[in-house]
């Protein structure tokens, strides 16, 4: 993987949790009255959905990381300790739909627990990436990776699987494991493929003396690539040889002294 994972300090995490499904009783007097559930009242669950595992994979590194329930059912925040512990030491985190679900349970779990927020890290969300910068007719993980020919998913999320995987080790326990480990590995292979289209970090912070380098990959072949302009100022651009990335100079090349009003 290049400069990224060799020549900088910043460490990278692919993370991806796991829910139960929580359970709730509803009285419905005919179908349609399923049209008009979009609340459901705190007292109308049964039981509440909670985090059951989580995986994750750091850039570079060959193996994955893996923390789920039921390896202390008594402790209830138990995976939200030990991914607290991946956050806290990682510089990036790249999810799929992070900042909408993973990212948001951790920090409830987080609360509840009476846990600090980790050390500030840099989000990489890459199901919000691949709805802005593209077209695709769906934005999963499964289809990115089809369409990209990248490897294929293990398998697709069963709540009823889910379920039996907390209740014994057996094999809806071991497919379960193996769905999560390989998401977070896939995290990091549509990471690399989309590097070019990303945004909300900047390698260059963390580059020996101040070393020019591409601020998505961390290589330091660059080529001119023309001039970058916004509304007044002009930027030289440049393009990394490595990952594609276009990049500016934070130098300007030339201004205007006006500029319009509308």
């Amino acid at each position: 993987m290049g400069d990224l994972a060799d020549a900088l300090a910043p460490k990278i995490l692919s993370l991806d949790l796991e829910r139960l499904p929580g359970e709730v009783t509803l009285n419905v007097w005919e179908p349609r009255d399923f049209q008009r559930t979009n609340y459901v009242h705190p007292d109308r669950w049964d039981v509440l959905p909670s985090t059951l595992c989580a995986s994750g994979q750091w850039y570079g590194a060959k193996g994955t990381l893996f923390v789920a329930a039921w390896e202390q059912p008594d402790d209830p925040w138990h995976v939200a300790r030990t991914v607290w512990q991946w956050l806290d030491e990682a510089a990036i985190a790249v999810t799929f739909n992070g900042k909408r679900a993973d990212l948001k349970w951790l920090r409830t779990d987080w609360l509840q627990a009476g846990l600090p927020l980790p050390s500030p890290w840099r989000d990489v969300d890459l199901f919000v990436i691949a709805r802005q910068q593209f077209a695709f007719e769906s934005k999963s993980l499964a289809h990115l990776c089809q369409r990209l020919d990248l490897p294929t998913k293990s398998g697709k999320y069963d709540a009823a699987e889910a379920k039996a995987a907390m209740a014994g080790d057996g094999p809806e326990r071991r497919r379960l494991v193996a769905y999560s480990r390989q998401d977070a590995r896939l995290n990091l292979a549509v990471f690399d493929r989309l590097k070019p289209y990303l945004s909300g970090y900047n390698l260059g912070l963390y580059a020996a003396d101040g070393t020019r380098c591409c601020p998505l990959c961390g290589s330091e072949r660059l080529e001119p690539a023309g001039l970058a302009p916004t509304t007044v100022t002009l930027y030289t651009s440049w393009r990394c040889m490595d990952c594609q990335g276009l990049m500016r100079s934070t130098s300007r090349s030339a201004a205007v002294p006006m500029r319009g009003v509308r």
